[in-house]
């Protein structure tokens, strides 16, 4: 379009570095938005592959330098560098003795019931021995078998009881050999993650606290995934049997996962009592709670029915879902607590799996909380399915929350997502300041809060400014608002286009006391009104210079896929405008 080559910024979410996400015009960095999450890795995306990514840790230190913080018993030493799996000659020679002790270790601190993957990879010269793998000392050692060929060896445990963590190889065969060793890791989780070398401090890989989340699950082109503040309650997001479970064999990493891992449960239903997976939460108040669970279909088992309880069954909710066809069924409602149908839905989330979510509200504003799932044998039925299997992963439990926000993982304790912020700071060269235009090119993701696009004319108030508002005050409807002297202006006529999930096209011109908005190539709205004279470009309710900020959650928590963010410093014309919203 010939139009954008008149932008005097443009953001299409494509490429990121060292917490910025770069414009691709102005290109000497000058439009460059500065992307924070805060100090957690606890965001995930869908990336290029269509898989769950999320951040990760290596809490060992000197990953690969085992003569510093390595602890060497039993007569244990190490040898020469040799080669490693890469090529390059980075792997270590240890030599272990004849002591059945003879071992190599570290001490690290832990939760107490955190969930760790132990992961190494290591060879033997020639021939096979045998090497024993400790996680935590709340858990006992696995023999693998070492060849002359690189494997990586894993092994998850749960430190039960304890804060302090030794992660161990062990000779107790009796038998002296030499082995080689390379990258030790030591992650949150139920697998190894991607090995990130560490020295003295730990290291974090995957989606990062300060990294923009450009999230594929619109198709082959990234948007810009903005979300607000969210806490999942669930302790075990993945490690499954750490909730309580009733009649059921839980068998871990039995498939891959939404996240493209082997990390997924195996639940396998016995035959006596109401089987079910369970987690009660105790001391936060809120009357609205939103619960969501990956699931796939395995064998014997079409509906799993989702249940939310407010302290007991006279006030509680389920919702039938059929993980064969990706069906929603029906639902029962009891006592003061109530589904919200809209939220509550099946989503595919890809290779059979479904993300199941609930929301439900209750006016006695209870603070226990109960989320079961268990099997139905039919939609409606209260009966359980015998021996029957399905897969799950990824159970979550959000607060005060009228919507599901993306997966956030737990692996002993509650996790929280910070809200993201995404600013161009000292904009003032891309504002046009007697006539502009403004775009967006957005998928608004939930009911309540708003999405902004204005300029300010002054940093005292929100009296003075000039912009259109998507916002859904009562979460029943959207709206598109001009505002300009203070004044709102609604556009009626867009509800019946503006559908949330859906992508939309907005764009706002004014010059010469004229403004005019279009939405999804027609235009929608139209004033000969004056207005301020623009000087800060906005998208939230925050008034710092000449800022541009990608969200706001001043109105109410707001999830946001943004495609392209553009300013014009001139009015285009209709033509134009209608090209571009098209």
């Amino acid at each position: 379009m010939n139009a954008l080559e008149s932008a005097s910024l443009v953001m299409i979410p494509s490429g990121y570095e060292d917490g910025t996400l770069g414009s691709l015009k102005p290109t000497d960095g000058t439009g460059d938005f500065t992307f924070t999450r805060g100090s957690n890795i606890s965001a995930t995306r869908v990336n290029a592959d269509g898989n769950i990514e999320k951040g990760y840790e290596n809490r060992l230190l000197q990953s690969n330098q085992f003569d510093t913080t390595w602890t060497l018993q039993g007569g244990a030493t190490l040898g020469a560098r040799v080669a490693d799996p890469n090529g390059g000659n980075d792997a270590w020679e240890i030599n272990f003795t004849t002591n059945t002790s003879s071992r190599i270790e570290q001490q690290l601190s832990v939760i107490n019931g955190g969930v760790y993957t132990f992961s190494v990879y290591m060879r033997v010269p020639s021939g096979t021995q045998t090497i024993k793998i400790f996680t935590t000392i709340s858990g006992g050692g696995f023999a693998k078998t070492l060849t002359d060929q690189w494997q990586r060896f894993e092994l998850f445990g749960v430190s039960n009881g304890y804060t302090i963590a030794f992660p161990q190889l062990r000779n107790d065969t009796g038998i002296a050999y030499t082995a080689h060793i390379y990258a030790a890791q030591y992650n949150q989780g139920l697998v190894a993650y991607p090995y990130v070398e560490t020295t003295t401090a730990p290291v974090a890989g995957g989606i990062l606290e300060d990294m923009p989340r450009l999230d594929y699950s619109n198709g082959s082109c990234p948007s810009l995934l903005l979300e607000p503040s969210r806490t999942n309650l669930v302790p075990y997001s993945e490690y499954i049997e750490g909730l309580d479970l009733t009649d059921l064999t839980p068998t871990p990493n039995a498939t891959t996962s939404p996240e493209g891992l082997q990390n997924a449960y195996k639940m396998l239903t016995g035959t006596t009592g109401g089987e079910q997976i369970a987690y009660q939460e105790v001391g936060t108040s809120g009357n609205t709670k939103t619960q969501s669970v990956y699931i796939k279909e395995d064998s014997g088992v079409q509906w799993i029915r989702f249940f939310q309880l407010r302290g007991g069954f006279s006030n509680s909710v389920s919702v039938f879902f059929d993980i064969q066809n990706g069906v929603k069924g029906s639902k029962s409602e009891n006592g003061t607590t109530s589904v919200v149908d809209d939220a509550t839905k099946i989503e595919d989330a890809g290779n059979g799996w479904y993300r199941l979510t609930l929301v439900c509200t209750d006016s006695t504003n209870n603070t226990q909380f109960d989320t079961r799932v268990r099997t139905a044998i039919a939609d409606g039925s209260g009966t359980r399915v015998s021996n029957g299997s399905y897969f799950i992963w990824g159970y979550q439990m959000e607060s005060d929350a009228s919507y599901p926000t993306s997966y956030i993982p737990t692996y002993g304790v509650s996790q929280t997502r910070l809200a993201e912020s995404c600013v161009v700071n000292n904009a003032t060269s891309s504002i046009g300041q007697t006539e502009g235009t403004m775009f967006l090119d957005f998928v608004y993701e939930n009911n309540g809060g708003g999405l902004y696009g204005q300029f300010v004319a002054n940093a005292t108030g929100f009296s003075d400014f000039l912009g259109w508002r998507v916002l859904d005050y009562n979460k029943t409807s959207l709206q598109i608002l001009v505002r300009y002297n203070n004044v709102y202006q609604v556009i009626d006529d867009v509800a019946s286009v503006f559908v949330i999930g859906n992508r939309h096209k907005v764009a706002l011109k004014y010059s010469s006391g004229n403004i005019k908005v279009f939405v999804n190539n027609q235009e929608k709205f139209s004033s000969t009104a004056t207005y301020p004279t623009p000087s800060v470009p906005l998208s939230k309710h925050t008034i710092s210079g000449a800022t541009i900020n990608l969200v706001d959650s001043i109105q109410g928590d707001t999830i946001s896929k943004i495609n392209q963010s553009i300013l014009f410093p001139t009015a285009l014309s209709d033509d134009e405008c209608i090209a571009l919203t098209s």
